[in-house]
Order: C-alpha cells, then structure tokens, then sequence
C-alpha cells in the first residue's frame, strides 16, 4: 500500500528497522535491517532519540503497533506527527509482546515512531515494526 493511503480496517502495515533513522552507531557492524542499542553506547550517541521514522500517514481509528526486535530494561517510546511538532502519545514498555493501542480521532500526517535514549534500557534491537489498523470507521460520501 503506497504511503499515501489511509488504511482500512484489517490492513497491516510493517516497516522494516531499515526504514527508520538512527545515530550511525546503532547500524556500525549489523546488517542494515538492525538497529542494536546497548547501555555501554549511550554517550556516544548525539541526540536524544535511538531511532524515528517512518513518516506515514494514519487515517482515523485504532491502530494496533507492535515493535519486533529485543528489549532489556525499560523503552519509552512516544509518538509524534506533522514531523515530530505535535505529541500524540508516550508509552513506556518492558516487553515487546504486547502492542501499543493508537487511537486516532482524525488523520495524522508525517507520523513517526520515536524511542527515547534513557539509562532505563540496557539493550535493544529494532528489526521492524507493524502497525495494524483494528478498525477504520466508514469512509464518509458526499450526499
């Protein structure tokens, strides 16, 4: 589905870790469709942010995220629309089991997916995400 679409309800959507930008350091001596961040990188990482991306475009509805990868310690992820200027939401995870519940209420344009760099993760890898969007509502005619 190009980009510029709106999923419907069922549609998934993945995006592999490629997709995503990062401090170099984080792809130095992995494939390209890993991001790998340890504890022991933390100060050599500028910014505030391990990854972000992939600047989609969400039509309104529930949208379930689940991030595939590795995760030791804790993982605060926000995300963020209209390129980073508008905060949807901030979760903070221990596992990478369950999927993080986005409701959105209108379209979200240039949204991203942001982890946050903290002293609460030990390690983590990022080798893709998926969103699904749960349920759409009905697209609306003209009458």
């Amino acid at each position: 589905m190009p980009l510029e679409e709106v999923p419907k309800t069922g549609d998934e959507l993945v995006f592999n870790s490629s997709l995503f930008a990062c401090d170099p350091i984080l792809r130095a001596g992995h494939e390209p469709e890993c991001i790998e961040y340890r504890d022991d990188l933390s100060n050599n990482i500028s910014g505030p942010f391990l990854f972000w991306g992939p600047y989609v475009t969400l039509g309104p509805g529930t949208y379930l995220i689940w991030i595939n990868g590795k995760l030791s310690g804790n993982l605060t992820l926000e995300l963020a629309c209209e390129r980073g200027e508008m905060i949807l939401k901030e979760y903070t995870i221990s596992d990478l089991n369950s999927p993080i519940c986005l409701v959105l209420t209108s379209i979200a344009k240039d949204l991203e997916l942001r982890a946050i760099k903290s002293d609460m993760t030990q390690l983590f890898t990022l080798e893709s995400v998926s969103i699904r969007c749960a349920y759409a509502p009905p697209a609306q005619t003209a009458s």
